[in-house]
């Protein structure tokens, strides 16, 4: 019983930690941009208030 629990447990931060890899908002590659930067950049929007929207 134990050793199923510890199993769980593993299982569940696995995951967590698997999850926070993936980020849909960075910004990978640019037309017209033949190099790679050398940092990370990101682009979406925050809803503001109902219909308003601010990009980042």
């Amino acid at each position: 019983m134990f050793s199923l629990r510890v199993f769980f447990c593993f299982l569940a931060v696995s995951v967590h930690v698997a999850s926070g890899m993936y980020d849909p908002d960075e910004v990978l590659d640019l037309p017209g941009m033949s190099f790679k930067p050398n940092y990370r950049q990101w682009s979406g929007y925050l809803k503001a208030s109902s219909g308003k929207f601010l990009h980042y």
